[in-house]
């Protein structure tokens, strides 16, 4: 304390005296402090509370304040959803989570926590063994908009991911699907859509079917050994850049869609590598076209910009099995492959992260095809 209460001006010594003081300097007291409230984050953890309660097991007796803590989660994602506002991240703990999910709240986020493939939806019992009498749900429904969805495994669904027209500004990112009965991911109208870091294997038939779509953007995704198309776009507009469509039926099928494919991959598939309406608008830039059955692409009168490869083998790693065994397949670029340095432009001027070729991440000129 500084400044004076006496009539002589004297400053204030000893034991500090009541009232106003003259001449106090404005620092004299310490500025208030504020503590910004903690996020509302909700824990989830599959492991069932037996045995005296461990910590960080999951009940979903307990109330929403005790989820947001990490050490008292709810056990089901289910329940974690219809309890969850708009707005909430829901971070799910490693584990496997046999449910159907539906998504109705606008703005969640859903992560899952630690190593990609360690947190896993799987509403259909052990995908190719011992089929459950539940076996054919989806494994999550978006009915909402501003979801995203990052970082699960969702194995052995009907379809991995579908969603409604509600959708808008839906964000996948970093998303293992394997397995599904139909199609790995459905999009089924919406707009702002964005993928990226998507890996789609195993489906029976699409990897990824896209519907009535406006203003989808899509990068650094895997869709490889799908039993239909990679990808496939039905009356939408797209910019997709670094694909791998590698071993799917055919590469990527277009109907009545505006779509920028750029510095991407489509090979190995075993009709078409490209297979479009003659009415579509497509702009093929630094494309390597290669080992499709039938031909690379049809009709061939597409706007093509510079650096399109076409009959060209990517010369991929290998082994590649697809399904189950996605976590052992290699499909990065092997040394020597002529999609390597083949991009638009520098890695760093289109935003590039990761490596296409299962080394240290891409510098100088991008690599084509998928960055894990």
């Amino acid at each position: 304390m500084n400044g004076s209460t006496a009539t002589t001006g004297a400053l204030d010594d000893g034991a500090v005296d009541l009232g106003y003081h003259y001449g106090a300097s404005s620092n004299a007291l310490p500025a208030p402090s504020y503590t910004a409230p903690p996020e509302d984050v909700l824990y989830v953890d599959a492991r069932p509370c037996v045995g005296g309660l461990p910590l960080g097991c999951g009940d979903d007796t307990r109330t929403r304040e005790e989820a947001n803590q990490e050490g008292t989660p709810w056990r089901t994602l289910g329940h974690a959803l219809r309890e969850a506002l708009p707005g909430d991240p829901l971070l799910v703990a490693p584990g496997v989570y046999e449910e159907s999910l539906r998504i109705e709240t606008r703005d969640l986020t859903v992560r899952g926590r630690g190593p990609q493939g360690e947190t896993i939806v799987q509403p259909s019992g052990e995908p190719g063994v011992a089929p459950r009498a539940d076996r054919g749900r989806d494994g999550i429904v978006v009915h909402a908009a501003g979801v995203r969805i990052e970082n699960l495994w969702i194995r052995g669904a009907l379809r991995g991911v579908k969603t409604r027209s509600t959708s808008d500004r839906l964000q996948l990112h970093d998303v293992v699907v394997t397995s599904s009965l139909r199609d790995g991911v459905v999009i089924d109208g919406g707009k702002g859509i964005s993928i990226s870091g998507l890996l789609v294997t195993g489906s029976r038939r699409y990897g990824v079917i896209v519907r009535r779509v406006d203003d989808l953007e899509m990068r650094d995704s895997l869709l490889y050994e799908n039993g239909g198309s990679g990808l496939g776009l039905l009356q939408s507009s797209a910019e997709l850049s670094f694909l791998t469509l590698y071993g799917n039926r055919e590469g990527l099928r277009s109907a009545r869609s505006d779509l920028r494919l750029r510095n991407s991959i489509v090979a190995g598939n075993a009709r078409l590598g490209l297979r479009a309406h003659p009415t579509d608008a497509i702009l093929l830039d630094h494309v390597l076209f290669g080992l499709n059955g039938r031909a690379d692409a049809r009709p061939v009168s597409f706007e093509t910009g510079p650096g399109l490869q076409l009959d060209t083998d990517p010369l991929l790693a290998g082994p590649i099995v697809g399904g189950e065994s996605w976590q052992t397949d290699a499909l990065h670029l092997a040394a020597g492959s002529p999609a390597i340095d083949a991009g638009s432009d520098l890695a760093s001027n289109l935003d590039v992260s990761g490596s296409a070729t299962g080394g240290p991440p891409d510098t100088g000129v991008a690599d084509l095809g998928a960055h894990r």
